[in-house]
């Protein structure tokens, strides 16, 4: 059954016959998202038939659920979703999803609509700007009591496409408490599971998690030193602890999970990341820290804090590392972002993090993009073609204490030229090379062993050991020697003359 012959039927078949038909389309079409062999013409028949009855279709028991299963479908498609978001149609369709009046549908129905809205505010602007029902929807989200029923995970998908694509919209997120009813279901899911997370509620904490982001990021691009305010700021620090902390049951959806919690925590203002390393003197397993530990940190520093959750952001960037593709690796900039914002605000978390990250030096031997430590897989992200290669870049100079000599030193210059070339840096790199560069007591008392054996025999390109090589010219006569000098002579004179390459005046 083609558009035409579904919208004939639409508008001319009894009632009691209608759903027949709807039924018919909709078995053929359950799985289909692509309606490009229809014409816009047969895209806009359909879509005036099925408005013009879908009031009367929509309030027959047995008909409900067959009419919005057939909008659900059709709203895959771009143009069909346009056409359909007419006024009527999309008061009718919100009211059985259990917004604005009140609905006497089943529970199929009700959900079979929100999955409506879904497709519907995915595609169209208009159907987004007719929603007025926020706080009936915060008022769902909050009120539920089952998160095994699948209409919180519509509901708060609602909110992450209405947050996410209404933009323009910031106003309506500010008059309504969308955000509180979001905290207060993410409070309830982890009061409620003791341990592991079950796999349903990882999925409902991660469109949550998702949704909230989107919610705070309206607030947060707002015009203000603290757009978000005090109350939201403490609750993100507490929650998101916990939810950076809590294992999944299934190790492979730990990582999208705690990723959308690593998010949320981007979005805090710095003068509350005390709050993450703060001790909860009710935890038992909190993590002590053996004296002298940290090279150059005294341990009674380090005694105030609550480390493990900065042992398992580590953790997780070290695991986005190894699952990573250079395809998908702006999973990995909100992790770098958060730990470098953190060791900027937080000295002694800086130090902390700069130890674990960069250890004193002992694999001497090896390129410092070669291996499997920390280290190693942060360096290598700064060679990579995507964006994410500047934020490594700055995180280990963050960790660095934006000192030139030392970023060098744990990555080779070949690897930092980058952001040395970014920041106006390389011609300080020069001068500090031909004169007395710039060290800090730590570093002295960081060089450990094996780095201090070979420390002049060090290539900074290459940021490792490199043995002495033979002369190329060992063996040759002296009229050998002068006849290779004059072949380089000629070779770049002709290089010259292409302007293929030019002398260095004056200084860069």
């Amino acid at each position: 059954m083609d558009f035409e012959e579904l919208a004939q039927s639409i508008s001319s078949l009894p009632l009691s016959e209608v759903g027949n038909a709807i039924s018919k389309f909709t078995e053929n079409s359950l799985h289909k998202f692509n309606f490009s062999t229809e014409t816009k013409e047969s895209k806009a028949t359909l879509s005036s038939a099925i408005i013009k009855r879908f009031g009367e279709l929509i309030s027959l028991p047995d008909v409900s659920f067959r009419i919005l299963q057939l909008v659900r479908i059709l709203c895959r498609d771009g143009d069909l979703a346009n056409d359909l978001s007419e006024p009527a149609l999309l008061e009718a369709l919100f009211s059985v999803a259990g917004f604005g009046a009140k609905t006497t549908a089943s529970a199929q129905t009700i959900l079979e609509a929100k999955k409506c809205c879904c497709n519907l505010f995915f595609l169209s602007n208009q159907a987004r700007k007719e929603f007025k029902w926020l706080s009936e929807l915060a008022e769902s989200i909050r009120s539920v009591e089952d998160i095994e029923q699948d209409g919180i995970i519509f509901d708060l998908r609602l909110v992450f496409l209405l947050s996410g694509l209404s933009r323009e919209d910031a106003q309506s997120f500010y008059d309504c408490p969308i955000h509180s009813a979001l905290f207060f279901l993410l409070r309830k899911l982890d009061n409620e599971c003791v341990g592991y997370f079950n796999n349903r509620y990882v999925q409902v904490s991660n469109e949550c998690l998702k949704a909230l982001f989107n919610v705070l990021s309206l607030r947060s691009a707002a015009p203000g030193k603290d757009a978000l305010g005090a109350e939201i700021n403490h609750d993100l620090a507490v929650l998101m602890k916990r939810y950076v902390m809590r294992p999944t049951a299934d190790e492979d959806k730990e990582a999208e999970f705690h990723t959308n919690a690593i998010n949320l925590l981007t979005l805090l203002h710095p003068s509350y990341y005390d709050l993450l390393f703060r001790k909860d003197l009710t935890v038992e397993n909190s993590k002590h820290i053996e004296k002298d530990v940290v090279v150059g940190l005294p341990w009674t520093c380090l005694d105030d804090f609550d480390l493990a959750p900065v042992d398992e952001i580590l953790e997780i960037l070290s695991s986005q590392c190894d699952t990573t593709t250079a395809k998908n690796h702006e999973f990995i900039r909100p992790t770098l972002v958060l730990l470098t914002n953190i060791a900027t605000f937080n000295r002694t978390i800086c130090r902390y993090i700069r130890y674990q990250v960069l250890p004193p030096l002992r694999d001497v031997h090896h390129r410092p993009e070669v291996g499997s430590s920390l280290r190693n897989k942060v360096v290598r992200l700064m060679t990579s073609v995507s964006d994410v290669s500047a934020v490594a870049a700055e995180f280990l100079f963050v960790l660095c204490n934006f000192n030139v000599d030392r970023l060098i030193k744990y990555t080779g210059f070949g690897n930092a030229a980058g952001l040395l070339s970014a920041n106006g840096l390389l011609a300080k790199y020069a001068t500090n090379r031909n004169g007395e560069s710039h060290k800090e007591e730590s570093d002295e008392n960081s060089d450990t062993e094996e780095y201090i054996a070979v420390k002049d025999k060090i290539n900074p390109v290459l940021g490792c050991y490199e043995p002495d090589r033979p002369s190329s010219t060992e063996g040759m006569s002296e009229e050998q020697k002068e006849f290779e000098a004059m072949q380089l002579v000629n070779k770049i004179d002709k290089m010259m003359r292409r302007v293929l390459t030019m002398p260095l005046i004056g200084v860069i």
